[in-house]
């Protein structure tokens, strides 16, 4: 018994002892618990923030931050009325790292700004104003109001509904299960949509968009200056539609469901070309600048929606 005893012993203080050296491993830790308040608003210089979410009354700050030299770093813990209000001060030349992870109730709302810090979010029901220069920015299952944007980081949106505003110049947008209505711009980066439904305004500029089981629920577009813009329908839209290129493929694709609406579709004369399944029933030339340009059109079923499909030198494509 004795022997047990000791070895009870000599196992808990092995552990006690690892935790200390991995907690002095990872640098200083901060925990501090708050009221619940309207709204959050977290400043960081280079640190990384995780936000969920509990049925609480109370907005709960776990900080680990690691910096050389230690005076180099500062948190702020501050409360003004209905908010509070985290950030970070450096100091000097430094280097190291930090990692907000913060606990709210669902509805509270998010404000964060970073300079290199990565944002996550999840289970929030609230507006959240997210911008960040270089980190990238991940949120799942939120509903309400969203602005969000990236120089040249990473998005990621996963399960979101309400009224969803992304930017980012260099970074790539990657969005499944969005319901609402939803404005995605790219400079340069790729935009991958999957599963969204809604009123969808999504651009880039030499990027490529692909869309696919989509449902159009209000008046939509598809832009991409010198990228491919390639569209594929859940079902059949019942509102205007326009997918461009420039130089690249414009192309939609029905997926299976039936080709309703006026069809106009347009290509550089000289340079362009135009495919569908179905024959024309109308065409002209027209200049636009000094170029150009051919225009087909055919009607099927009702004569809405509108639905364009246009490129200067690329193709623009209908499939079924």
């Amino acid at each position: 018994m004795r022997c047990l005893l000791c070895t009870a012993t000599i196992t808990v203080g092995v552990l006690f002892l690892a935790l200390n050296c991995a907690l002095a491993g990872g640098g200083e830790q901060l925990v501090k618990t708050f009221e619940a308040a309207e709204r959050l608003e977290i400043r960081t210089v280079s640190g990384d923030c995780i936000i969920k979410t509990a049925n609480t009354d109370k907005i709960e700050i776990d900080l680990t931050y690691n910096y050389k030299p230690a005076s180099s770093f500062e948190p702020i813990f501050r409360e003004r009325g209905k908010r509070i209000i985290l950030e970070e001060i450096m100091r000097g030349s430094n280097r190291g790292s930090s990692v907000w992870r913060i606990t709210v109730p669902p509805k509270t709302e998010i404000d964060f700004e970073s300079a290199s810090g990565n944002f996550d979010a999840e289970g929030l029901k609230s507006r959240l104003s997210i911008e960040t220069a270089s980190g990238n920015i991940t949120l799942h299952d939120i509903k309400g109001e969203i602005n969000a944007s990236s120089a040249s980081g990473d998005l990621r949106l996963t399960e979101i509904s309400g009224e969803i505003y992304v930017r980012t110049a260099s970074g790539q947008i990657t969005a499944d299960n969005l319901d609402g209505r939803v404005e995605l711009q790219a400079a340069s980066g790729n935009i991958d949509i999957t599963e969204t439904r809604g009123t969808l305004k999504v651009s880039n500029a030499s990027g490529n968009i692909d869309a696919s089981r989509i449902a159009i629920e209000g008046e939509s577009a598809f832009a991409s200056a010198s990228g491919d813009a390639r569209i594929r329908l859940s079902e059949s839209p019942d509102f205007d539609l326009e997918i461009s290129s420039a130089s690249g493929e414009a192309r939609l694709d029905f997926g299976g469901n039936a080709i309703n609406g006026e069809i106009e579709m347009t290509a550089r004369l000289d340079k362009g070309t135009i495919e569908s399944p179905v024959k024309f029933e109308k065409e002209e030339t027209f200049t636009k600048g000094r170029q150009e340009y051919i225009r087909k059109s055919f009607v099927k079923g009702t004569e809405s929606p509108f639905i364009q499909i246009r490129t200067a030198s690329g193709s623009a494509v209908l499939d079924e």
